[in-house]
């Protein structure tokens, strides 16, 4: 419930700082409050493990790619979309990212897994019909 209140927050929230800023904007100071405000719970400069070279690279590439450009075109997909078509093309995204565990990475997909891929499609095509 608390995830269904998170995306319902930030698909809405932002619709007025979208129009007057953009996404550019808007993305760029949230994600800088964000990890202010965070950095308080837990130090970014304190890490646990080992840091190579190649660390930094997949690194930037969680943040970059993973982070700030798909929030960067989720809400930017709201100058095209209504605020429930976003949220609900937003809802197929764990199933991609399952799926694509499954193909590129060879992760196991049990009965369970496929029950819960099978209720996402379900939900989507159930909220998409008028």
């Amino acid at each position: 419930m608390l995830s269904a209140f998170g995306l319902a927050f930030y698909t809405i929230y932002p619709i007025g700082l979208l129009k007057k800023w953009g996404s550019f904007i808007t993305v760029g100071w949230g994600m800088l409050v964000a990890g202010i405000v965070f950095s308080f719970i837990r130090a970014p400069w304190q890490f646990e493990g080992q840091w190579y070279v190649t660390t930094n690279f997949a690194f930037l590439f969680v943040v970059i790619c993973g982070t700030v450009l798909s929030f960067y075109f989720y809400l930017d997909s709201l100058k095209y979309l209504t605020a429930s078509e976003t949220s609900l093309l937003a809802c197929a995204e764990p199933l991609s990212a399952a799926l694509t565990s499954v193909i590129f990475l060879g992760v196991s997909f049990g009965w369970i897994d496929w029950l819960g891929s099978l209720l996402i499609l379900f939900t989507i095509v159930i909220l998409s019909r008028e």
